[in-house]
């Protein structure tokens, strides 16, 4: 670097004739502070008020004891140290004050402010990570040159270089020390993105006060949400060519198996800390692993053979079809076991590429070249019925044992032609909706279909969880007469040797009152209401009462429960989601054609503090934990 411009060449600004002599290229004197100016190049860019005023009132007081170190350039005296002493000459309004101008190098000015500045121990965290950061572009070292240099660990270094990565949200907990430094270490070593995505999951809110978690929750929350087990994996993580110019995974810098120093505490279990490479890896890596599958089976002279992980549907189908151009035929996973190659390859086994795994099983395996065998013979299936095969174990004649068979295969028979008929069903209610559906878009309906329509809407809105929460409303008229039997057989208990008891007995009848009225019995976690529809009454029994209650209903009835569903519907959703998708005017053309006043229904405005813009992250749970507060404190001194 050039040599800046020495003393000589301009003669100083000073009162009477203060310059003395020192060593050379060395001078002290008095210069007027409208000549000095702050070093843009000082890892110091903050100086409290506070101790600035007691700094200044010492100063005004007593003077400045200790000279500034300076040197003259084209633009006046810039401050090579000292800075704290010169802002405090200005605040207490001095006119000049005792300099040392040296003659010195860019190189020379900025080993005089490390010396001074860097090696303090209040030296506020970002500013440091700043300085480092600056000393690395402008003097080209490495960091553990620059380490060397500052005495520091390459560990500290590299934690604090990571810090001009902080996402904004972070910064200002920083500076004030609510957020220790410790903690801001462990975000900052992953991608501002993630940092974003998980401000939420890391604090919670005490009034209008945000609070970090202790840094150990950090680590596990971001170790969990943020990285990816290396271990599943279904590339090769020595292929570098999967993201264009990043390196394979097993040399990233974002593999904390790679990054010890940044990554201690997972070092020994590699994972990617980067979710977003992880992902387009994974896309690249299926595109390419397909292509070579193809063309390696073409020069082999055999088709291309693929597994299915019992997923492909689901996950896999569309991309495996849309980088192939066709659809391959898959072998099932029923029918195949995957060969374990440690074991040997059988001769009979079949090279494939395995597909369709799911989120959270055999992810390793997808994309991957295998072996797999066909899983049994006819005859090892057969031998696999535990239930023949307990009848020909029993210590029993042979001709008994034939009549347990006979039973056992009458009752599969029986079985198959119930499953049969279910599946006919099923089809048949299929056809039925495929056929109406054609009349209805062809614009041929009756009211009467609409209302049986509607009839039928009901009834597939009446069905688990959403059942369980109306049928009192709906059916408390009908309840009273109804005697599901399968309440009565809960409510008797078992009989003499064990028989059901259907009857219902006077105490079914007082079980069921307590019923309708929703009582809960002492000892009890339930109310009787939620009892019987939870355990006391079958699904069965349930269905038929609907049904035999809907099918008799008139279509009024039927328009008023399709009514009261809807809009209990329609409830629950604008009380969770999605509440901005329904327009205002909809709700006040329904109570115009009601005959309700909309009007009478308008709440007062409250303005809440949560209706501020808060900053623009995503919304996640908060998780309360007690804040870490073992950073050091931070002083300034001169």
């Amino acid at each position: 670097m050039a040599t800046s411009t020495t003393a000589k060449k301009q003669k100083p600004v000073a009162k009477g004739d203060n310059t003395q002599s020192a060593a050379p290229g060395v001078t002290l004197t008095m210069i007027r502070l409208s000549d000095l100016f702050p070093s843009p190049t000082n890892p110091r860019k903050t100086f409290p008020e506070s101790a600035l005023k007691e700094l200044s009132d010492s100063i005004r007081t007593n003077g400045v004891i200790n000279p500034i170190t300076v040197r003259l350039t084209s633009a006046g005296y810039e401050v090579v140290s000292g800075g704290r002493r010169y802002r405090a000459s200005v605040m207490a309004e001095l006119l000049e004050m005792p300099c040392i101008v040296r003659e010195l190098t860019d190189d020379q000015v900025l080993d005089i402010q490390i010396e001074e500045n860097l090696h303090r121990a209040d030296v506020p965290p970002l500013e440091e990570a700043a300085a480092f950061h600056d000393l690395l572009t402008s003097k080209k070292l490495t960091v553990g040159e620059l380490a060397g240099r500052l005495n520091k660990s390459e560990s500290y270094v590299l934690r604090r270089l990571k810090l001009t990565q902080l996402h904004e949200l972070y910064v200002p907990f920083v500076v004030s020390g609510e957020l220790p430094t410790t903690t801001a270490e462990v975000i900052s070593a992953y991608p501002p993105e993630i940092q974003k995505k998980l401000f939420k999951v890391v604090t919670w809110q005490s009034g209008d006060k945000t609070v970090f978690q202790d840094s150990r929750s950090v680590k596990d929350k971001f170790r969990w949400e943020a990285c990816t087990d290396l271990k599943k994996a279904m590339w090769p993580l020595d292929r570098a060519e999967l993201q264009p110019g990043l390196p394979a995974c097993s040399a990233c810098p974002k593999n904390s198996a790679v990054a010890t120093l940044l990554f201690a505490e997972i070092s020994d279990e590699p994972r990617c800390t980067d979710k977003a490479c992880w992902r387009v890896k994974e896309s690249v890596w299926k595109a390419i692993a397909l292509q070579e599958w193809e063309d390696l089976c073409k020069r082999n002279g055999q088709p291309a053979m693929y597994y299915d992980l019992n997923y492909y549907k689901d996950n896999d189908q569309k991309i495996v079809e849309k980088i192939l151009g066709y659809s391959p035929e898959l072998l099932p996973w029923r029918d195949y076991d995957i060969v374990d190659e440690e074991d040997g390859v059988p001769p009979d086994a079949i090279a494939v590429l395995m597909v369709g795994a799911s989120t959270w099983q055999n992810q390793e395996k997808n994309f991957t070249r295998g072996w797999v065998v066909k899983t049994a013979t006819k005859f090892q299936q057969q031998e696999s019925d535990w239930e023949m095969r307990r009848i020909n174990e029993m210590d029993i004649s042979e001709d008994e044992k034939q009549v347990l068979r006979d039973e056992l295969t009458e009752k599969r028979i029986k079985q198959a032609e119930e499953n049969a008929r279910l599946r006919m069903e099923k089809q048949w209610r299929l056809n039925a909706i495929t056929k109406n559906h054609e009349v209805f878009m062809a614009g041929g309906t009756t009211n009467e279909a609409l209302i049986e329509l509607l009839r039928l809407h009901v009834r597939s809105g009446l069905g688990g969880y959403g059942l369980r929460l109306s049928w009192l409303e709906l059916f408390a008229r009908w309840a009273p007469d109804w005697k599901p039997t399968s309440f009565a057989i809960k409510v008797n208990g078992e009989g003499k040797d064990g028989a059901a008891n259907p009857k219902w007995t006077k105490g079914c009848v007082s079980a069921w009152m307590e019923v309708l009225e929703k009582k809960k019995r002492k000892g009890d976690y339930e109310t009787m209401d939620e009892k019987a529809w939870n355990s006391l009454i079958s699904t069965e029994d349930k269905s038929d009462f609907i049904d035999t209650i809907l099918l008799d209903l008139a279509p009024d009835k039927v328009i008023s429960m399709f009514a009261h569903i809807s809009l209990k519907d329609i409830f629950e959703r604008m009380n969770n989601w999605n509440s901005d998708k329904y327009h205002l005017e909809y709700f006040t053309n329904l109570c115009t054609t009601t005959g309700i006043d909309m009007q009478t229904l308008k709440p007062a405005i409250e303005v809440k503090e949560d209706d501020y813009e808060k900053g623009d992250y995503e919304d996640d749970d908060d998780f309360d934990n007690e804040l870490d507060s073992d950073e050091e404190e931070e002083s300034d001194e001169e």
